[in-house]
């Protein structure tokens, strides 16, 4: 480490041109980054949820579009309404990737009716292939959905004012969300007049609002890199290479970027403050050094070569141990099995070890070759009093270093608060804690249109898979075998799940093979009379329920209910927020406890549950959960041994995973306030919080401890670090800070809601590592930052030093 600033300077050449060639090939692969969504990357690829809702994707994705037709004036029942609702649904058979099969409304082929007649049963569409063009075909319509009402309460509303269009995706892992979002939105636009509103919303139009408002999202990132320019500016100006820094976080970005590019990774467009922070670490970085730098060619009798080794030899030590506790804030969110996280993950890792040589090793060369930086004035600051903020300096730099009340009250309040973050951090909610979609704000029309349609039409969908025995079949011969999911016994089961489940307040509707197509159809074989819709009497019975549905609907409609020799129950729920989820899971394994064991002669059926959309949030809260707890611990760990090595002390490993828990578990009380769970957007930003953060302590505990061993007592040492590298620390604090805020006003509350969450979090480090462990260190005068023998040459190393 001593050698580390003279070798970089001897090979400065090679080791310039190799960085330079390694950032041009990155900065070629950066060119391929693709702003995409991948839907089936957000959630837990391993997780049994999930690999129940791919094995069994034949029951219809959970990439759905749902479009409501509302009128103001009247009902439904008019000309002019059936025909636009007609329009959305050929417009919507047209959609790409659409899944003919799945696409429902009063106007499908799909959905029918049956009345008994003379000798036979006669199979009717409701508005199949017209629209009705008189009164009296107008009138028989009103009357047919009157008449079965129950069988479209998914289609059309009670009071006869709204009707749906439901279509479903094919699952294909590669949907153009842009192209999809516009055509959906051409489709709102088409048909929506003075009477008729059009309310939409989905999967596929939740995510696609993320690229429509995506060029106002792009100008808030520019605006931010320009404060953050600004912002470094301010800081270093007094030196004419003030934009070096800027310029190694830029290269680092670029090696960021390329490996997003040249791994193939998709960048989701609402995740972009994420790249804008890690290049601001990155910035962060060479402020230090660059500080450091400056500080030592202030003295004015060090020649700028040996500037440069010096700041390269105290600096990359902190630098490697900040850096390794940056990657571990972010590395373990990896082992979630959540795609998206894992590109996070890895290409954060990368982001952030990039700077360890653009920093640490490329910025030394740079500065070797570029004109000793002349010190200067800038027009910024030119006209400020700087004897004023000299002694407010002092003043802040001396404010718990010193004994008295000040230093207990600060110690006394940070334990307070480390206290209540812990608390916190126990409780901490998973999930989706709001209806809606959080990603936008409420007033937002994603968010409006999604509750208008809630509010007569269920939108969250989760399966629970009937299975039978291994070797088994649906139907064999003339009836229905026994170990069949279509048995007599099995059905009855599932009738009463149905009934079980729709006790639950949170339970809107369930949709199964008993209660949908066998109990309605049974009625048909007795003339239609409603007091035979019910389950049959034996076997013979269903079969002949089950052929006459498949004879009387279109290809396909059995296929929401049957796949092979398994059911599937269609659970419609209120919302997909992490309490209701809860409440159908533990529904659901109670059932299984409790109903299995009193009927033996189910032995070998079994209830698997969560499918559909319902089951990838459930699968998410479930991975979520254990991946706050394991991340947290791992990220502490990695704090203690790298801090602990560093330094050689236990004692400050111990300082500084407490120092790491004061601060980042401020953000679980930011979450608690204001009630927002961990999710698959919040995690990645609140691990990043935790690795960045902590950086601000290591800076400046590394320099209490590098001028203590050159022999300055502890106070006189941690006044100084809070002063330089204080400083250092208030000017990477306002890089971060300040770019933040145009996040503020972004469109999407997620960004919002992160970015004041990120803003809390720097500020909490800030005051945890430039207050709180010089605090801390001056009262206990902890063994690893105390003073020891100097030998002969110390003072002339104290002097080189700066101190």
């Amino acid at each position: 480490m001593h050698n580390l600033g003279k070798t970089v300077l001897r090979f400065r050449a090679v080791i310039g041109a190799v960085l330079l060639l390694i950032t041009a090939f990155m900065a070629y692969w950066a060119t391929h980054v693709k702003i995409a969504t991948s839907f089936v990357g957000l959630f837990p690829e391993n997780h049994p949820y999930v690999r129940l809702y791919e094995n069994y994707l034949r029951y219809g994705s959970a990439e759905k579009v749902i479009f409501e037709v509302r009128v103001k004036h009247g009902d439904i029942f008019n000309y002019d309404t059936l025909n636009r609702l007609q329009g959305i649904q050929l417009d919507t058979e047209l959609l790409p990737n659409i899944n003919h099969d799945m696409v429902f409304s009063l106007a499908s082929d799909l959905t029918s009716y049956t009345v008994s007649v003379p000798g036979g049963i006669d199979w009717r569409n409701f508005m199949f292939p017209d629209v009705p063009k008189t009164a009296a075909e107008l009138a028989a319509l009103r009357s047919n959905v009157r008449a079965h009402k129950e069988q479209l309460r998914t289609l059309v509303s009670p009071d006869f004012k709204s009707a749906v269009v439901e279509g479903t995706f094919h699952q294909t892992g590669s949907q153009d969300y842009t192209q999809l979002f516009n055509t959906i939105q051409a489709i709102v636009h088409r048909y929506q007049d003075a009477n008729n509103t059009i309310y939409v919303t989905g999967e596929p139009v939740i995510r696609g609002y993320g690229y429509y408002y995506f060029p106002e999202i792009r100008a808030i990132f520019l605006i931010s890199i320009a404060i953050m320019i600004v912002a470094l500016y301010i800081g270093l100006s007094d030196f004419t290479s003030w934009w070096v820094p800027a310029l190694t976080g830029s290269f680092s970005a670029l090696w960021g970027l390329g490996f997003v590019g040249l791994m193939g990774y998709d960048f989701d467009p609402l995740m972009l403050v994420v790249p804008l922070l890690l290049t601001a670490r990155d910035i962060s970085h060479g402020v230090q050094w660059q500080r450091r730098y400056y500080y030592l060619l202030g003295k004015g009798d060090i020649p700028n070569a040996e500037c440069i080794i010096l700041t390269t030899n105290y600096m990359f030590p902190a630098g490697v141990l900040a850096i390794a506790v940056d990657i571990a804030g972010v590395i373990f969110i990896s082992f979630s099995g959540i795609p998206i996280l894992d590109h996070i993950a890895r290409a954060g890792s990368v982001w952030l070890a990039a700077s360890l040589t653009m920093v640490f090793i490329f910025q030394p060369v740079l500065m070797s070759y570029l004109p000793t930086p002349r010190q200067r004035r800038s027009r910024l600051t030119k006209h400020m009093s700087f004897s004023g903020l000299s002694r407010i300096g002092e003043r802040f730099a001396r404010l718990g270093v010193d004994p008295g009340p000040a230093r207990g009250i600060l110690i006394v309040s940070a334990a307070a608060f480390l206290i209540w973050g812990i608390l916190s951090g126990l409780h901490a909610e998973i999930g989706y804690l709001q209806p809606g979609t959080p990603l936008y704000r409420p007033d937002a029309k994603v968010n409006k249109d999604l509750a208008q349609i809630e509010k007569d039409f269920p939108t969250d969908e989760g399966w629970a898979i009937v299975t039978a025995p291994p070797k088994s079949e649906a139907f064999g011969g003339q009836g229905v075998p026994t170990n069949s999911v279509l048995n007599l016994k099995v059905l009855r089961m599932e009738h009463y799940l149905h009934n079980y489940l729709l006790n639950l307040p949170t339970v809107r509707d369930v949709r199964d093979i008993a209660d949908e197509v066998v109990a309605p159809s049974n009625s048909l074989l007795y003339n239609g009379h409603p007091k035979f819709v019910g389950l049959p009497a034996n076997n013979t019975i269903v079969y002949y329920t089950i052929m006459l549905f498949m004879r009387m609907r279109a290809s396909g409609t059995m296929d929401q209910y049957l796949l092979k020799n398994t059911s599937c129950m269609r659970i419609m729920l209120t919302n997909h927020t992490a309490p209701t989820l809860s409440s159908l899971v533990d529904a659901l394994h109670t059932f299984n406890q409790t109903y299995f064991p009193r009927h033996p002669e189910l032995k070998g059926f079994n209830v698997t549950y969560l499918g559909g959309i319902a089951g990838l949030y459930a699968a998410a809260n479930d991975e979520l959960f254990r991946l706050d707890l394991r991340n947290i611990a791992f990220v502490l760990g990695c704090v203690f041994i790298f801090c602990a090595l560093a330094f050689r002390s236990f004692q400050a490993g111990v300082l500084f995973v407490i120092a790491c828990v004061l601060a980042n578990f401020g953000a679980f009380i930011y979450l608690r306030l204001r009630h927002i769970g961990l999710t698959i957007d919040t995690v990645p930003v609140i691990s990043l919080g935790i690795g960045l953060g902590v950086d601000y302590g290591i800076y400046t505990v590394a320099r209490i401890y590098d001028e203590v061993m050159e022999g300055m007592p502890l106070r006189d040492a941690a006044i100084l670090a809070k002063l330089n590298t204080g400083g250092a620390v208030m000017v990477t604090f306002s890089i971060i800070f300040l770019s933040l805020i145009p996040w503020f006003f972004s469109p999407a509350l997620f960004h919002a809601n992160m970015s004041l969450l990120l803003a809390l979090l720097m500020m909490l480090n800030l005051l945890a590592g430039v207050m709180v462990l010089p605090a801390v260190l001056t009262w206990s005068r902890m063994r690893f930052v105390q003073p020891r023998q100097l030998t002969s040459e110390a003072p002339a190393a104290r002097s080189a030093h700066g101190s």
